[in-house]
Order: C-alpha cells, then sequence, then structure tokens
C-alpha cells in the first residue's frame, strides 16, 4: 500500500567540483548538502584547509588572496553562505571567479533563490554548468514523505506507510523537528518503523516550549555563521530539532566591541533568568570546564579567556586539523558561574578525558585541574565510559554504590 500523497524521491545526487552551488530556501536540506560536501571534500584531502566568508563584510580580492596556490599545496575549501547577503564586492568577484576557478580549490555556496539579491551571479554559475544542488521548501504533505522514505531508504530500514504519514502529520510544519525524530526512530526501533511505534514516540516526547538555554563558551574571531561558533551547534544539534522558541537559546557574545563589558552582561542575564537548573558539562584532556583553563581562578566570573595550546591542538579536529585555525580567545562562563547552577550532568568519553576524570574524582580541588571545584557542588551526576573511568582508582565501589542505589 502507498502512503498517502507519497511519491519515490532520491535526494539530488552530490559530487565534488571547483564551485557547487546549494540553491533553495529549505534550511534542512541545505544544511544536509553542505556536510556531505564537506564529508567529500576530506574524503579527496583530509589534510585540505577550511575558509568561511562572509557574504554581507566581504571586501574585494579575498578570493584571490584565498584561492592562491598554497606553499605546501594543500587543496582548500570555502564556504559561502547567505548570498543574498552578498556586498557588490563578492559579486563581482564570484562572477569573475567563476570563469576561471582555481585548481585545487573547492567552493560552496548556498543561496535562497528566489528573488533574493544575487541573481546575476547564479545566473553566472548556472551558465558555467556548474552544478547545482536544489535545497526547495519542503510544501505539501508529498514533499515531506518523499523526505522521509528517502531516509528510510539511506537506512535501509523499512517504515508503514500510515507511519510515515504521522509523522507528517504531528511534526511537518518543522522539517528539522521531522528529520530529528525519524533519526531517533531508526535509533531507537529494530525492524520495521510501524504506526504504534510513532505513537509511542510522540507519548513520550518532551516539550521544549518552556526551556530556555544558556550556552557555556564563545570562540572569539570566527564569522557569526562559521559552522563551529557554539551559537550555531546549538542550534543544529538542539534548538532546530525541538519546539524552543525564537530567541530562547543565548551564548556569549565572542563578536561585540568590548567583550569585557559583553561577559559581564551575559554574567547578569544569566542571574536576572533565575540561574541555570541543569547545566551539562564536558572536561578538557587538562582538566578545563566550558573554556576555564588550568590557573585561573576557582571563583571567577563569565569572562574573557585565552585558550592554551593543548585545547587548540585537541580542538583542532574541528577545524580541519589545523590548529592555526583555532581561536586564540573565546568567551566563557567562569567556574563560579557554573558553580550556581542547581545540578550539573558531567559527561567524558575516551582515554584521552582518564586523566582529567581522576583528577577531577579522586584529587584535591585545585587550580590546575579547574573540574575538581564541582566536587564542592551538591548535584553532580557523572556519566563515563569504561576508558574515560580506566584510572579511577574507586572505579569498582564506584559502580557497587550505583547499582545499590539504582537497580
Amino acid at each position: 500500500m502507498a502512503a498517502r500523497g507519497s511519491r519515490s524521491a532520491a535526494p539530488a545526487p552530490i559530487t565534488l567540483a571547483p564551485i557547487v552551488l546549494i540553491k533553495g530556501p529549505e534550511g534542512l536540506l541545505v544544511d544536509r548538502a553542505l556536510d556531505r560536501l564537506r564529508a567529500l571534500a576530506h574524503e579527496a584531502d583530509p589534510n585540505l584547509e577550511r575558509t568561511d566568508i562572509n557574504a554581507a563584510t566581504y571586501q574585494a580580492g579575498q578570493i584571490d588572496v584565498i584561492a592562491s596556490p598554497s606553499l605546501f599545496g594543500e587543496s582548500r575549501m570555502v564556504i559561502i553562505r547567505d548570498l543574498e547577503t552578498m556586498s557588490d564586492a563578492l559579486a563581482n568577484d564570484l562572477i569573475a571567479y567563476a570563469g576561471a576557478p582555481a585548481p585545487d580549490v573547492w567552493m560552496f555556496l548556498a543561496h535562497p533563490g528566489g528573488n533574493a539579491r544575487g541573481k546575476k551571479v547564479i545566473d553566472t554559475i548556472t551558465k558555467a554548468k556548474w552544478p547545482v544542488i536544489p535545497a526547495d521548501p519542503l510544501k505539501n504533505d508529498r514533499d515531506k514523505l518523499a523526505l522521509i522514505a528517502s531516509d528510510v531508504r539511506a537506512a535501509r530500514r523499512q517504515m508503514d506507510t500510515e507511519a510515515q504519514q504521522a509523522l507528517v502529520d504531528a511534526l511537518g510544519n518543522d522539517p528539522r523537528a521531522m528529520a530529528g525524530a525519524l533519526a531517533q526512530l531508526l535509533s531507537d526501533v529494530s525492524g520495521r518503523i510501524t504506526l504504534e511505534d510513532v505513537r509511542r514516540y510522540q507519548a513520550g516526547q518532551i516539550s521544549f516550549a518552556q526551556v530556555r538555554s544558556y550556552n557555556l563558551d564563545e570562540y572569539v574571531g570566527l564569522p557569526r555563521d562559521h559552522y563551529e561558533g557554539y551559537a550555531n551547534f546549538i542550534h543544529r544539534n538542539l534548538v532546530d530539532l525541538v519546539d524552543m522558541p525564537e530567541g530562547a537559546a543565548h551564548g556569549p557574545d565572542g563578536w561585540c566591541d568590548d567583550l569585557h563589558a559583553g561577559a559581564a552582561a551575559y554574567d547578569e542575564a544569566i542571574k536576572a533568568d533565575g540561574g541555570i537548573d541543569i547545566q551539562v558539562l564536558g572536561i578538557g584532556s587538562d582538566g578545563h570546564i566550558g573554556f576555564n583553563e588550568p590557573g585561573g581562578t576557582l571563583a571567577s566570573r563569565t569572562h574573557v579567556g585565552v585558550l592554551t595550546e593543548q585545547t587548540r591542538r585537541d580542538n583542532a579536529r574541528f577545524f580541519d586539523g589545523d590548529i592555526d585555525q583555532v581561536p586564540t580567545h573565546c568567551v566563557t562562563q567562569g567556574l563560579g558561574t557554573i558553580m550556581d547552577s542547581r545540578a550539573h550532568i558531567f559527561i567524558a568519553t575516551g582515554a584521552g578525558k582518564a586523566d582529567a576524570v581522576k583528577a577531577m574524582i579522586e584529587g584535591g580541588v585545585t587550580q590546575r585541574w579547574p573540574a575538581s571545584i564541582l566536587q564542592h557542588h551538591p548535584d553532580v551526576t557523572v556519566l563515563l565510559d569504561e576508558a574515560a573511568a580506566s584510572k579511577l582508582e574507586l572505579a569498582d565501589f564506584y559502580k557497587e554504590v550505583w547499582e545499590k542505589e539504582h537497580l
């Protein structure tokens, strides 16, 4: 039995080219296309350099500088989103570049299409026959059902047509939430997904409509639209997948003219909003939480900080393995701010965190291991995998206590 209004639709083929345009306003499809292009570029050259260009603030000649031959021969990836905000300088440079792109450079562009600014640029790229990936809006049930069917096929799974329609009926107004729900169902349900599976998911679904979030930290020096900025991270991984209202997600301002004043204002905003109920924390290999590096005061408030070389090396994996792309400064909630939270969920995985975890739990409270301050908080839940817990001397005792209290 075919799903009501369904159609057989495969996602647009995505291949690397010197210039690739993603055209359309559907943010979910734009993000998916960019993610796939980035993955293909990394497969082709794991050592490539990445540059994100802000379309609105672009200065003439930037593309020529970025695309100039590298001394070390690395490939380069250039990403320009929000082309509808492009400066005249960017429009002129893109029109010229489309006729003779540089070797060893992949340029990925995103434009919403329609009557938005930049039609001449789009026409030039199209006439040059560079790939154009559609990201058209999912206007009706048929489009949304096609997306669900495509995702199910890609996962090599099966889903009843009634279940697909129920998912569209429940979450079709928010394609990101719909796709997120499907991903969760594919993860949680073994075998064929049925209507009853979808109903169980809906019954247990948590609403975030009343939730407000406050990020721990933000880099200083990245463009606002940079993929690795934490404001964008929280939207991709939380806000865009649930029913949080517009403006409910907050973060430190890493772009204001007076960073120190902005940090103080962020601390006050948290207080004015009643404080943080639950703080989710990770840990750096050197024991930092947030971006509170070793050696700082244990009572600090939200502040501008300098990132250690160790932290920048650890985070280089998010910047194509290039430490030079990792910012040197940040704005972070201080340890005092973090300790004001009513409860903490602390998560660490991997052997690379084992020393820091041991120092946090079984060492003394010290500036050398900033996370150790959590020993003084009355409500901290620690979640570790075996590797992260491997150096705990009392690991067996902790397991015994947990089993007796929770099983």
